[in-house]
């Protein structure tokens, strides 16, 4: 059966540098889709995302925080996506925040706890 679903959808991948996000371009990348990418740097060395060179697969990467909603909201008005995938990799961002919470003098005597039901 040959299903031309995805061939040259214009797919928007926020977390595309972390694992799920990775193999999401693989794939789309595989069955023909025009795919625009949106995440941190990857937070590992070495990764999957930068071994396979997967920037090449991309039609456009962006490199900014999710919780940057102005220049997320102009990347995905400049893609004009057919589909979103939303898969940003939470930890770290949760992690990032946290760090810089804490060094601020007011906050460092206090105890924060992050989670979700899903880490």
């Amino acid at each position: 059966m040959k299903n031309n679903f995805w061939k040259n959808k214009k797919v928007f991948i926020t977390g595309h540098t972390g694992f799920k996000g990775s193999w999401l371009v693989l794939i789309l990348n595989q069955l023909g889709a025009k795919i625009t990418g949106y995440a941190l740097n990857p937070i590992s060395k070495p990764n999957f995302f930068d071994n396979l060179k997967l920037s090449r697969f991309l039609e456009k990467e962006y490199r900014d925080d999710i919780n940057n909603f102005s220049n997320l909201n102009k990347a995905i008005k400049k893609s004009k996506p057919n589909i979103v995938f939303h898969l940003p990799h939470q930890s770290s961002t949760i992690a990032r925040k946290i760090s810089e919470i804490i060094k601020k003098p007011d906050i460092k005597n206090k105890i924060l706890v992050y989670g979700n039901g899903n880490s």
